[in-house]
């Protein structure tokens, strides 16, 4: 598991992705991202993701 929830974080680099197949849990919740790489497909493990409270207007 890995929660990141109100840190600002304003975007998820695919470099950062790469090395989180295995993760379960993704926490995002409450921070300024405003798309969704499409990269994210790749955690495949990836049992909940939480995005909400963010300002995402599209998936790239």
């Amino acid at each position: 598991e890995l929660h990141l929830g109100e840190n600002q974080i304003e975007v998820l680099g695919v470099e950062h992705l790469q090395h989180l197949q295995a993760i379960l849990v993704l926490d995002l919740r409450g921070n300024k991202l405003r798309f969704v790489p499409e990269e994210m497909a790749l955690l495949q493990s990836l049992e909940r993701l939480d995005l909400s409270n963010n300002d995402i207007s599209r998936y790239a």
